[in-house]
């Protein structure tokens, strides 16, 4: 038992240094969305479509359960939607969705899920035609070619 702890001690030291006060799982457990076209792009580019790492809770046993190679520690699989619905009150529903809604990079919702995701906190997922209309920013018309 004693030498598995020094030796888990001294990986511990190893991956964020000696102060115990600052270890965090958060700063070994993090997941990146990375655009998958982003390494045939310059860096600028690839920099704009590619997300900042978020630290993640969790873990292969957890209700936030999620993957990782012990090498690294570097989330790689998991769920990025999950919601809980109300069948009483459809508007009630609540949902948890990562990194945005937009395949636009220039978009600010093409990665304004993440942050809150990575928390853990939820935004509404609203149903009935009333409660969209109230927090609709934008509609877009398509009309078939002829």
């Amino acid at each position: 038992f004693v030498g598995t702890l020094r030796n888990a001690m001294a990986e511990m030291e190893q991956r964020q240094g000696t102060n115990p006060l600052l270890w965090s799982w958060g700063k070994l457990h993090q997941i990146e969305f990375s655009h998958p076209l982003a390494p045939a792009l310059d860096a600028d580019a690839a920099k704009q479509m590619n997300l900042p790492p978020r630290p993640r809770g969790g873990g292969a046993f957890t209700v936030n359960a999620n993957s990782y190679p012990a090498a690294t520690m570097k989330v790689t699989g998991g769920a990025s939607f999950r919601m809980a619905l109300d069948v009483g009150n459809w508007d009630n529903a609540l949902a948890f969705n990562a990194p945005g809604q937009s395949g636009d990079p220039k978009s600010r919702h093409y990665g304004d899920l993440l942050e809150p995701w990575s928390r853990d906190t939820p935004f509404p997922l609203l149903y009935t035609r009333g409660a969209i209309e109230k927090v609709t920013e934008m509609k877009i018309l398509l009309t078939p070619a002829r």
